[in-house]
């Protein structure tokens, strides 16, 4: 399809491609890790049937947000590789309502996780409580901007807006060249823009 495209179009369409097969190849091993992230839930529980309330909790919590996380991921995939199979329109409509709340459910996810680390480093010796500190605080900051930018996703307009609709255009042109360069102008600008 990007053969039959000249110039920066082509460029961007593989672009899109690499991207969306790139997230394809993650969720199938974000699926893969769930499955031995659920086996080891099963153990852990099996194994330490005396851990503390708390502890079980924790890991409840970190297994349910992995697991939501991974449908979210999933559900991207099937929206636009399923469902709105060759619907360019698709673009155009702004990102499905799972994708800007990945990195959201994503990084308090993380949050959770890595508090658990911090946890036992912090029960090593008291000596270690600045590390400790220091990472909660960049963990917590990444938290903060990943929800800051996932609330901005629901309100900006997505560049794959731009470049799908600048292809739709493309393959879609009359035989008129006059008309065609000022297309070109137009999508040029529209792609520069997002």
């Amino acid at each position: 399809m990007s053969s039959s495209l000249g110039g920066p179009f082509a460029s961007l369409l593989d672009q899109f491609k690499t991207g969306i097969g790139s997230w394809l190849v993650g969720t199938f091993l974000s699926t893969l890790l769930v499955g031995m992230l659920l086996q080891q839930t099963f153990r852990y529980f099996r194994l330490y049937p005396n851990d503390p309330r708390y502890m079980k909790i924790w890991v409840i919590t970190a297994v349910i947000l992995q697991m939501l996380t991974t449908a979210m991921v999933m559900h991207v995939a099937y929206y636009y590789l399923v469902s709105n199979y060759l619907d360019l329109t698709v673009w155009t409509r702004g990102d499905v309502w799972s994708a800007p709340a990945v990195p959201i459910v994503g990084s308090i996810n993380n949050l959770v996780s890595e508090s658990f680390f911090a946890r036992r480093v912090y029960m090593i010796g008291r000596r270690y409580s600045l590390v400790v500190l220091s990472a909660m605080v960049m963990v917590l900051a990444s938290c903060g901007f990943f929800i800051a930018r996932s609330v901005q996703g629901y309100t900006q307009p997505d560049i794959v807006a731009s470049v799908s609709t600048g292809g739709w255009i493309i393959n879609n042109r009359g035989s008129i060249r006059r008309t065609n360069s000022m297309v070109d102008i137009l999508i040029a600008y529209a792609i520069s823009s997002a």
